[in-house]
């Protein structure tokens, strides 16, 4: 992501002006744009007009707008930011709902009441990293029948592609199975093929339980296969593009077992993912062997940062893009008081299994500098509270809401809004109807951050 200017006046208020670079940048403002924000760039707007015959013409106007964001939809390539209009233009009234789209190539300024500890990090990193910084790891995971190809980067885990192909039963000189196997490695190559630049990669780490990966490397190094006569001809020169590894199967949670593998952490030590999953297993072990060294939930998490013993503070992604203000306040809070006290921060995506891990904790964790001894006073049941109700208990002295990550998450997904951020979106309409609102009503006057352009 490309920083093209900034302005701050203090006290967190600001905003910066950005260009998305690649898909990766895409992920990154998912997690930076949040409800509330404003965000400002190039959209298209259709407009309906009915002629004095009776018939409507439809007309798609290019224009330049700034919403107040309600929530986010991200797509893989593009990121749907939908809102609130907070200026008038010709064709949008000021508080009609509207739906942005932000692609590779589109700019966009995007403002925040406050940038907190999180957010300036976070957008710090995305701007420092280069495109093709070799973060990415493949992994081709091959069984019988079934193939997943996996991207695992810095910030998330995606499927490529599945293949699935039913293999007759048989041997290697049984004609049939012979002839449906070399289908599926067929299959397999040319999703390769579509998917995949060899002549830049470095390596494709290939695995999966079984002979099949094994057989999947021999049938693309055949000189007689014809129909992958180019590809082939790349690989004869690159053959160490392949790494082969064995797996339990051939689906995402194996992953894990390909980072943790001792033979090829020379080759991952640098990535993020590696970094993470290695993160998250020495948490366990802590847990298992010297369980005061480390603690889970947000009350305890709290009570070991206040006695600055946190050496490590691991967060969900999750967190970070809730709807509720209250829950991204406190978690600001606590990340900026641990970054002050000397503490490391590291923020796990909910799309690797690392991540996943870290939510089936509550979402926040910590390693400890030193046991903290009043942490054992709090049961697994009060691991998750405190984020929306406080200390407040029910009538029977327990969490009325422990599950409230569960309950979190599920709202995330549906984009669902409190009444309270309702009530904030509201406010800041009033406030630019009013002109009481600066930084907002001085973005259209703006001439030099206000000039926009896309490459699409």
């Amino acid at each position: 992501m490309k920083l093209l200017k900034s302005k701050n006046s203090g006290n967190g208020f600001g905003y910066v002006k950005l260009k998305i670079e690649s898909e990766d940048d895409i992920w990154e403002l998912y997690n930076l744009i949040l409800s509330g924000d404003s965000v400002r760039s190039i959209t298209y707007r259709k407009t309906h007009k009915e002629n004095t015959s009776g018939a409507v013409s439809v007309k798609v106007h290019k224009l330049v707008m700034t919403i107040i964001v309600k929530n986010t939809d991200y797509g893989g390539q593009t990121l749907r930011v939908s809102g609130f209009n907070a200026i008038d233009n010709e064709y949008v009234k000021m508080g009609q709902h509207h739906t942005m789209e932000l692609r590779v190539g589109s700019e966009l300024i995007l403002y925040k009441r406050s940038w907190d500890w999180l957010a300036r990090t976070r957008l710090e990193e995305s701007c420092k990293k280069k495109i093709g910084a070799g973060d990415d790891i493949l992994i081709l995971l091959i069984g019988n029948g079934v193939a997943n190809m996996f991207l695992v980067s810095s910030q998330k885990t995606v499927n490529l592609f599945t293949v699935n192909h039913n293999i007759t039963r048989g041997q290697n000189n049984n004609h049939p199975y012979k002839e449906s196997k070399n289908k599926f490695f067929q299959m397999i190559t040319q999703n390769l093929i579509s998917h995949l630049n060899f002549e830049d990669l470095d390596n494709i780490i290939l695995g999966g339980p079984g002979f099949y990966k094994n057989d999947f490397f021999k049938y693309l190094m055949d000189s007689d296969n014809q129909k992958n006569k180019d590809l082939t001809g790349i690989l004869k020169n690159k053959r160490h593009v392949f790494i082969i590894a064995s797996t339990s199967s051939v689906f995402q949670s194996s992953i894990d077992e390909i980072l943790l593998n001792k033979d090829f952490q020379e080759k991952l030590k640098d990535t993020k993912a590696f970094q993470q999953v290695k993160l998250i297993q020495h948490f366990q072990y802590l847990l298992a062997t010297n369980p005061d060294l480390v603690c889970y939930g947000l009350k305890n998490t709290e009570n070991a940062l206040e006695s600055n013993a946190i050496e490590t503070l691991m967060v969900s992604d999750t967190l970070i893009r809730s709807d509720s203000l209250k829950i991204r306040s406190k978690l600001a809070n606590i990340t900026a008081m641990n970054n002050n006290l000397g503490g490391k921060t590291c923020v796990f995506s909910s799309t690797h299994n690392s991540g996943k891990t870290l939510e089936n904790m509550s979402g926040i964790a910590a390693i400890l500098r030193f046991p903290v001894d009043h942490l054992q006073d709090y049961e697994a049941d009060d691991s998750n509270q405190g984020w929306e109700t406080g200390d407040e208990r029910g009538k029977d002295g327990q969490d009325e809401d422990f599950d409230w990550f569960k309950k979190e998450k599920d709202e995330i997904k549906k984009h669902q809004q409190s009444q309270q951020d309702d009530n904030c979106i509201e406010k800041q309409l009033q406030q630019v109807s009013m002109g009481d609102d600066h930084f907002l009503t001085n973005l259209k006057n703006d001439k030099e951050i206000n000039d926009i352009s896309s490459d699409n």
